[in-house]
């Protein structure tokens, strides 16, 4: 397995390009969802280093204490029903965005009698705001106590803005996990293996997220990655692939943490 490996350098630029671009779109994302929640407006390098400190809370203790901290950091800027509606609207987004993706993905890389189910796919997905504005405000109507929470996610421009760059992100982390393919293994990218890889990426980690007993989905995102890398390539392949790209990733979100909160955490 080990033979396989080898390193182009030509790729490391590209690598840290994207993986840059992917953490300034998570940023923007919640930057959005907290002008679309509570009215406020964070800067740029305040945003990441509220994505820091979600992502270093995602491997230790857990994503909702990532997400506690996060609005711990906003203090009396943001009310916590504010901040609960803009986490709520951004996962919810997040998930959005990656079935859409997927469903791009798999409409390229299946066979073409597939094409028009996965494209309706994408497209029905895609006119959720359309319809997710009145099945909340329905839930609000039944759930006083919500204290309008609902209805700030509803609002369609808002939330479009937001799933518009939950797609970005999506993107941009796949694209990624295209790059290191060739870093590593030497394998020239074409269009059908670059979807392939997005699709694996995306439902990878959408499954990872829900395993709520795995710290960052460690283990359940990789095998579910790796499962659906196998038509495109040689198990050893995807298995190197996968493991590479989980601990690239772990190790620039816990180094951004370290250097972005370690000032913060110093001064409590």
């Amino acid at each position: 397995m080990l033979a396989d490996l080898v390193f182009e350098p030509l790729y490391i630029l590209p690598l840290v390009g994207f993986h840059a671009c992917y953490v300034l779109a998570a940023s923007c994302a919640w930057r959005l969802a907290l002008r679309g929640s509570c009215g406020l407006q964070v800067t740029l390098m305040e945003a990441v280093a509220h994505v820091a400190a979600l992502n270093l809370g995602k491997y230790v203790p857990g994503k909702v204490w990532g997400m506690f901290a996060r609005g711990m950091a906003l203090g009396e800027r943001c009310g916590p029903s504010e901040v609960a509606s803009a986490t709520l609207q951004e996962q919810i987004a997040l998930l959005h965005a990656g079935v859409v993706l997927g469903a791009v993905a798999a409409a390229i890389v299946i066979s073409p009698a597939f094409w028009l189910v996965a494209l309706g796919l994408a497209l029905l997905v895609a006119l959720t705001p359309l319809w997710l504005g009145l099945a909340l405000r329905l839930v609000e109507r039944m759930f006083k106590r919500m204290d309008g929470l609902l209805s700030r996610i509803a609002d369609p421009r808002s939330y479009a803005k937001v799933f518009l760059a939950h797609v970005c992100v999506w993107l941009f982390l796949s694209l990624s996990l295209t790059v290191i393919e060739p870093a590593v293994l030497g394998v020239e990218p074409d269009l059908a293996r670059t979807c392939w890889l997005i699709l694996a990426n995306v439902v990878g980690i959408t499954v990872g997220f829900f395993a709520v007993f795995a710290p960052g989905g460690i283990g359940v995102r990789e095998a579910v990655t790796t499962a659906l890398l196998l038509p495109a390539m040689p198990v050893e392949h995807a298995v190197i692939l996968t493991v590479l790209f989980r601990f690239w990733l772990m190790a620039t979100e816990l180094l951004m943490s370290i250097f972005l909160l370690h000032p913060r955490i110093t001064r409590i």
